[in-house]
């Protein structure tokens, strides 16, 4: 299924050798959990959606409709020409499962 929502981080530079990163996402829908992965490639301090692919291992499926999201992850970067490591954190969110 896909999955939606949005994440705030930085300002940072991204555009530097080994920029960028992941926010790791867990999904829960009544008794259904599912995991998945949102590419950061931009970090600008401001919201910015995201589209993510988030699949159930061995559970039932997603069904269209509300579901929670819990996400953190790490981005790598720039900030004043110095190296920096930001944490990522999206509280636990209301989020809408629709079909690809």
């Amino acid at each position: 299924m896909v999955v939606s929502g949005t994440y705030t981080c930085g300002p940072l530079d991204l555009d530097v050798v080994g920029g960028g990163g992941t926010i790791d996402l867990t999904v829960r829908q009544g008794g259904v959990e599912g995991f998945g992965g949102v590419p950061i490639e931009v970090c600008d301090g401001t919201t910015r959606a995201w589209r993510a692919d988030v699949t159930t291992f061995g559970q039932r499926p997603f069904r269209r409709g509300a579901a929670r999201a819990v996400a953190s992850g790490l981005v790598f970067g720039e900030r004043d020409g110095q190296p920096v490591t930001l944490r990522v954190d999206i509280p636990s969110q209301r989020i809408t499962i629709t079909h690809r």
